[in-house]
């Protein structure tokens, strides 16, 4: 009688093969997914990331590059990254807190002073924690990368008080954070993947949505929403991220390549920021969009941070304190 190997088996059966073979194997291909759209800073840096290790290996090992979602959304790659069924992931922090939940601790909102605060804290003694923390998932984080200040979408008023957001409906990350915080405001939080959300904004399922500036054009959001407000109510990091069980089984060398590249991936997305903002601004504007300041971010903040309370122990308190208290 032919056996038949069942789905979850034969993904371990898949994992054990490759690590059996050994790095050293000539021709092995792995695979690294994304969600992001073509073009984005996101699959700019990840595509270095890809270059460089392709490059140092020298064809003893290839990554093979699966973007926009081509292998699933960022909570299915991840967890295909912990099964060992996709080799490498780039994601957000936020789609992974269903297998790793202190990485909501970067879904506080109005946690970090600024951007120099945020970007100290990711790629100082709390960010390496909070990669460190992902092994327990079976995940190994190589690097911390940068998507950005989420700012607010909407369509139907131009908000900037909390009062205004009242009764609207906006998509939330699947991040039970993001959706206490938006509850917070007295709006509707409304999880939907990031690749069903331009429908939803064309059809009128939701008022808005909140998302950092460099995400906007890639996704031809443009097009369906109509007012930016400068919110900048949380900070959410990209990360690189890789099989644990297959990163333990190399050398040192090939793990030094591999965090390597992610680091220069990372800061490749940190500098594309920096430097596009101004453009990202400008064209958002000639395509119809309008800017809206924020300059009294106080009634977001006293609405929002009384979350922080909810998710304490499931971060860790001290952690918090940490992060706060870095200079």
């Amino acid at each position: 009688m032919e056996r038949r190997l069942v789905p979850g088996r034969l993904a371990a059966f898949a994992l054990v093969t490759v690590l059996l073979a050994g790095p050293a194997d000539a021709q092995q291909t792995w695979k690294l997914a994304s969600a992001v759209a073509p073009g984005d800073r996101q699959d700019v840096a990840t595509q270095l990331f890809v270059d460089q290790v392709n490059q140092a290996f020298s064809g003893r090992i290839t990554i093979q590059y699966y973007k926009a979602g081509q292998l699933g959304n960022e909570r299915e790659l991840t967890e295909g990254v912990k099964l060992g069924t996709i080799e490498f992931g780039m994601t957000s922090t936020s789609a992974m807190t269903t297998f790793v939940p202190e990485l909501a601790f970067y879904d506080l909102p109005f946690l970090f002073r600024d951007k120099e605060h945020a970007r100290k804290v990711a790629t100082g003694a709390v960010g390496d924690k909070l990669l460190k923390t992902m092994e327990k998932a079976g995940i190994k984080g190589l690097a911390t990368a940068e998507s950005g200040f989420r700012l607010l979408l909407t369509n139907r008023v131009e908000v900037k008080h909390p009062s205004e957001m009242v009764g609207l409906k906006y998509r939330v990350i699947e991040s039970p954070t993001h959706m206490a915080a938006f509850r917070a405001l007295g709006a509707s939080a409304v999880p939907i993947p990031f690749g069903e959300v331009y429908g939803a904004l064309q059809q009128r399922v939701v008022d808005g949505m909140d998302l950092p500036l460099g995400n906007i054009s890639a996704a031809k959001l443009n097009e369906v929403v109509k007012n930016i407000s400068l919110t900048e109510h949380i900070y959410t990091p990209h990360v690189f991220i890789m099989n644990l069980q297959l990163f333990s089984s190399l050398s040192a060398a090939d793990q030094k390549t591999l965090v390597d590249a992610a680091r220069a991936g990372s800061d490749l997305e940190r500098k594309l920021n920096d430097e596009l903002v101004p453009k990202w601004s400008a064209e958002l504007q000639q395509k119809g969009m309008k800017i809206i300041a924020v300059p009294d971010k106080r009634p977001f903040m006293e609405k929002m941070r009384p979350v922080w309370a909810q998710f304490e122990r499931q971060i860790g308190k001290d952690l918090i304190e940490e992060a706060v208290n870095t200079k």
